[in-house]
């Protein structure tokens, strides 16, 4: 299914520490109009695209979301996802005027809600905001309150990757309805490399929190998920590597990204991609997995080296 995923804008009301966005560059305008919106998504959808997310900046600022929703279902797209950190959902107002166009039965409608941790302070610290917290969970609550699905999407940084296990029971008791839970590397970003070593921890460190997670998850009858803007080496995900297999198998096709800057393929499967960004050890010419890993950052190689990266004898991918 092709996917478009449209960033409406570049204003935010959280500030977060790896945001791969960052804020409008010199020269740029800094939000759509509505009309222009409409106009894309009419475009888009005549061009064979049948899967749209709404992203930003945060998408709820757009006092017109809930016209460009019920616009997209019109036009005839199958799927449209809202990626959020939920603080303005925490007013049932914007929800309800979604609602308000029953669009339940004619597609699939959800939202992925941003949310890095379970406690307040390190939430607090990773979006360099104030005040959200609460308001994020309580957006949560009303989100399933009106019938819409939910995914979690969660950063793992230095300041949280220990607690992914207790993370994954805290939701699964919170919001046992949620649909999964998307785990996600961070991406480094020039305008952020000034924080990424505070911020960014080491992989092998972060390995069997993650794993413990997902198999609580698993445990739970929930979806554990990897995004795909993060994605590591499969050897720094053993006994794990099989989400890396199914993000290629899902997010590999063809997609595109648009905000008022530009409009790009999705790069990160890219051959070009991964050669301008990651890079491999010499023993990685070797690995049974070589031509499906597409390396480490280089901005990880010069902080941490690349002795993590273990090559297989054998594929774990089969």
């Amino acid at each position: 299914m092709k996917k478009f995923n449209f960033s409406l804008l570049w204003d935010c009301n959280e500030d977060c520490l790896f945001c791969a966005k960052g804020h409008v560059p010199p020269g740029v305008k800094s939000r759509f109009s509505s009309d222009e919106v409409l106009k894309t998504i009419f475009k888009k959808r005549k061009e064979g695209f049948r899967f749209i997310s709404f992203d930003g900046g945060e998408p709820t600022l757009m006092k017109d979301l809930p016209k460009f929703i019920a616009f997209a279902v019109k036009c005839g797209f199958k799927e449209v996802d809202i990626l959020t950190n939920a603080v303005l959902l925490s007013d049932l107002r914007i929800l309800n005027k979604i609602k308000a166009y029953d669009l339940h039965k004619k597609i699939k409608a959800g939202f992925s809600v941003s949310l890095h941790s379970h406690k307040e302070k390190v939430s607090d610290y990773l979006t360099a905001s104030k005040n959200t917290f609460q308001k994020t969970l309580k957006g949560i609550e009303n989100i399933l309150k009106c019938g819409f699905t939910v995914s979690i999407y969660h950063v793992i940084a230095s300041q949280n990757y220990k607690d992914l296990p207790n993370f994954a029971e805290f939701v699964l008791r919170k919001f046992p309805a949620v649909d999964n839970i998307t785990f996600s590397y961070i991406y480094p970003v020039s305008h952020k490399f000034a924080t990424l070593k505070d911020i960014y921890p080491k992989l092998l460190l972060v390995r069997p929190y993650l794993k413990k997670a997902v198999e609580i998850l698993k445990k739970n009858d929930t979806e554990a998920r990897l995004s795909s803007c993060g994605i590591i080496p499969p050897c720094l995900m053993k006994g794990i590597e099989y989400l890396l297999k199914r993000t290629h198998q899902e997010d590999n096709i063809e997609s595109i990204t648009c905000d008022t800057s530009r409009t790009d393929k999705f790069p990160f499967f890219s051959e070009i991609f991964n050669k301008e960004n990651k890079i491999k050890s010499p023993k990685c010419a070797n690995c049974a997995v070589n031509d499906f890993c597409g390396g480490i950052w280089k901005f990880y190689a010069d902080i941490y080296g690349l002795k993590e990266l273990k090559p297989y004898k054998k594929s774990p991918l089969k």
